[in-house]
């Protein structure tokens, strides 16, 4: 009687496991009175999202689709519900209203595959939402693209983007025209993402990334974002920020508000500004193996004329200390000061091995702290910055020889004085191409690239 028992329970199993997991198919040949199978798909998007239950996959063949708002519906944390493209990039997912509607995602919802265009907000993640993944979509020509954002005291929590691009969405409003736009979410990681030309005529909008005032330890890594209207990364709240790249930006290319964040093989280049610190706060930002190079170089209209053309730019708005740590960094070529430093040296928690040059024809000097400008022959052991201040040590003043600056390359050159000048204890395993970098009794390349022999 026992094994009888037992073969009906693993029947009965059996069968509610594959009812509680069910794919249902989207078809622009479709129709909503099919049943969902693959050879009886549905029409419309509305259509498979009133169906689908936790466990559930929904998977849209190529074509496009237009909605005014779709909901997917949550999951749970042992059954997502799945929302996929048969075929990345081959879906398109348009609103019926130019700059109208949106596509609301709820928790524990893997979301892949589709290109996203005109909404009012590409995707929208509020509230007390959780596990939520979208992965390799592409959003443009909306008011927002991502746009995430609390409800009262609840926050989206452990929200994962992955290859998500970003781009030519646009408004005339100041809290619009981004790429990302992240505020309330907690434990949030935006990986191998890209934000540009996103763009808004108000001041301060039009930005790539957003961290805004409730997020709470978000993570950046491997993303680009370039050719916004304002700011690459505008981070209100402290930030983690890996092996990420901000360039050809209107005004930032990483603006920090919060103390605390850290910046580990980051590059900003062409921008109005590479890094700007802002708020003081008992905990220290750190600039670790990064590069600030070229930026100021080209100005633009609507950037205040007192924000052009620093590589570093520590410019507290509030009384109190800000708290910075550089160490291993370039920074070059900006079109005034390599570093900016408006409040007291003693922000300046920790300046050493790094490398600077400055070819702008501006008489401030390479560091200009307060009053007082340290041109070039005062950098170094020994020299008045470093007995003055107590800071940079082992910094140094010379040309980096990136290979190909005019194409974009900014890896070193075998005769590179910035080779084997950084400190070792803290410098990442990786540099920024991912290669390992190499360490040498102690010591590291300075700058987000480590020297590759050719054939290595």
């Amino acid at each position: 009687m026992r094994p009888m028992f037992l073969m009906i329970i693993m029947f009965l199993s059996f069968n509610a496991a594959n009812a509680a997991n069910t794919i249902i198919y989207v078809s622009g040949s479709g129709s909503d009175k099919n049943t969902g199978a693959e050879d009886s798909p549905l029409k419309n998007l509305d259509r498979a999202m009133g169906m689908v239950k936790p466990g559930d996959t929904v998977i849209v063949k190529n074509g496009t689709y237009t909605v005014n708002e779709l909901i997917v519906r949550n999951g749970t944390s042992t059954s997502h519900i799945t929302v996929k493209a048969e075929n990345t990039g081959k879906v398109n997912i348009r609103s019926l209203k130019d700059k109208q509607g949106k596509i609301i995602l709820g928790s524990f919802v893997d979301f892949s595959g589709f290109r996203i265009f005109g909404f009012k907000y590409g995707l929208h993640l509020f509230g007390n939402v959780e596990g939520i993944k979208v992965a390799d979509c592409e959003i443009a020509e909306c008011v927002n693209g991502v746009f995430v954002e609390p409800e009262g005291s609840y926050v989206p929590r452990k929200i994962h983007f992955l290859r998500v691009i970003s781009h030519d969405n646009s408004s005339k409003k100041s809290s619009e025209g981004k790429g990302f736009y992240l505020n309330g979410m907690e434990n949030g990681i935006v990986e191998d993402c890209e934000a540009y030309n996103n763009y808004s005529d108000a001041p301060g909008a039009g930005d790539g990334f957003g961290s805004y005032e409730k997020n709470i330890n978000s993570k950046f890594i491997n993303c680009y974002s370039h050719d916004n209207r304002h700011d690459g990364f505008d981070l209100w709240r402290a930030s983690t920020v890996v092996n990420c790249r901000s360039y050809n930006n209107g005004d930032k290319g990483f603006k920090v508000w919060e103390s605390g964040s850290s910046f580990v093989n980051c590059i900003a280049y062409g921008n109005q500004t590479g890094f700007t610190f802002l708020y003081p706060g008992s905990k220290t930002s750190t600039m670790v193996n990064c590069d600030s190079i070229y930026n100021g170089t080209t100005p633009r209209s609507w950037v205040a004329k007192g924000s052009l053309g620093h590589g570093v730019q520590i410019d507290p708005e509030k009384s109190g200390s800000i708290r910075l740590s550089i160490k291993n960094c370039i920074i070059a070529f900006n079109g005034v000061h390599e570093i900016w430093l408006k409040g007291p040296v003693s922000d300046l928690v920790e300046e050493d091995y790094n490398l600077y040059y400055h070819t702008a024809k501006s008489t401030d000097g390479v560091i200009l702290a307060g009053t007082d400008k340290y041109a070039e022959a005062v950098i170094g052991k020994g020299k008045r910055w470093n007995m003055r201040t107590g800071k940079g040590a082992n910094s140094f003043y010379g040309d980096p020889l990136f290979n190909s600056p005019d194409k974009l390359n900014f890896t070193l050159k075998a005769g590179s004085p910035a080779l084997n000048k950084g400190a070792a204890k803290g410098a990442p395993d990786n540099d920024l191409s991912g290669s390992v970098r190499l360490k040498d009794n102690g010591y590291v390349d300075i700058g987000s690239y480590s020297f590759i022999k050719k054939g290595e």
